[in-house]
């Protein structure tokens, strides 16, 4: 995906500002974040609800508990 397009349905997964993968679910797009977080605790990872343009910060902590 190329990261200056931006989504309009779904659930992106955002990594160092660039938009990565798209998801049906909230839960699918989450659970891809915490995965990629728990590896590489340095990036910075989003997951953005196409619907609301909103986007949640999957932090370390976050990562950890799920």
């Amino acid at each position: 995906m190329r990261a200056d397009v931006t989504i309009t349905e779904g659930f992106g997964m955002e990594v160092d500002g660039q938009m990565k993968a798209v998801f049906d679910t909230k839960e699918a797009a989450e659970k891809k974040a915490r995965e990629l977080k728990t590896k590489f605790p340095m990036l910075q990872v989003k997951v953005y609800d196409a619907a609301q343009r909103t986007s949640t910060v999957i932090t370390a902590k976050t990562a950890e508990t799920v």
